[in-house]
């Protein structure tokens, strides 16, 4: 039988043991049968025996005891886990919301049936590259050819060249939109005579513009045509063009001085093209 100092310490370290597993052990779940295993082992030691040993068992089986409670109180560690990474959960994204469906381009405005072939829709004011432009045009409208064959850097300068050596309407000059000072006064271009028939003034911008076709289309100017329809042609053909009429046959001067002031409208092409805001932007009287 184990003496009484042995009962205590016995009792002590199952005392001892139990409180640390209760600490240890908090939120885990003690398996039942080790529960089992630690109330027969009280049993025993209160009764001053041991599971399997005799009673009359010497003092030398005390290492036997703490084995005994080492085995049943060791908890056993988890088997290790596998921490691979976890592949990122794509984010959930909306699929886009399908485009709205083009607005319809509004249509076009119908052009006014009145006999104009170019209708400029600003107001103004309006400079000698406006008018040479719209000129230029109506003429590719009239031929049947691509405006970017006939509204070429060339051809405007030898408007802009042309109209500023005219000079109706500019500079203070009679001839409200008529820079070619044309004596056109067709019933649909509006026209009114302007000091004392000396030239003719149109009420916008659009009437005089045909009112230049009008006449560079007529059959006795058409080597003025040629020029202006020709996208290899540049200003100082039209010039040449101009003054040379008899060249052409059924052609004529387009004024009675033309003819022999063909170098000094080459002349004044070379000023215009060396400072051609000033002269392409005079302000048209309007």
């Amino acid at each position: 039988m184990f003496t009484s100092s042995v009962k205590f310490k016995l009792r002590t370290i199952v005392v001892g043991s139990l409180c640390a597993v209760v600490l240890i052990g908090q939120g885990l779940a003690i398996h039942s049968t080790r529960a089992s295993s630690l109330n027969a082992l009280s049993g025993s030691v209160s009764k001053g025996r041991l599971v399997g040993h005799s009673s009359k068992a010497k003092s030398g089986t005390e290492p036997l005891v703490f084995e005994f409670l080492h085995s049943i109180l060791t908890i056993p560690q988890p088997a290790p886990v596998d921490l691979a990474p976890v592949p990122p959960v794509a984010d959930s994204v909306a699929p886009p919301a399908p485009e709205p469906p083009p607005a319809p381009e509004p249509e076009p405005e119908p052009e006014p049936d009145d006999g104009l072939r170019v209708h400029v829709k600003s107001e103004g004011p309006h400079n000698l590259e406006d008018w040479a432009r719209q000129v230029l045009r109506s003429l590719a409208k009239g031929a049947g050819k691509p405006e970017d064959e006939v509204v070429t850097e060339g051809h405007i300068e030898a408007l802009v060249t042309f109209a500023y050596c005219e000079g109706g309407g500019i500079k203070g000059h009679l001839g409200q939109y008529n820079p070619l000072n044309t004596k056109r006064r067709d019933s649909d271009l509006r026209g009114q005579k302007a000091g004392g028939g000396a030239s003719v003034n149109f009420p916008t911008l659009d009437h005089g513009v045909e009112a230049a076709v009008r006449t560079i289309e007529q059959n006795h100017y058409n080597r003025l045509l040629a020029a202006l329809l020709d996208p290899g042609a540049d200003a100082a053909c039209f010039f040449n063009a101009l003054g040379s009429p008899h060249g052409t046959k059924g052609n004529c001067n387009w004024s009675e001085n033309d003819a022999g002031h063909r170098s000094t409208y080459l002349q004044f092409l070379k000023r215009v093209q060396r400072n051609y805001e000033h002269y392409a932007h005079e302000t048209l009287r309007g």
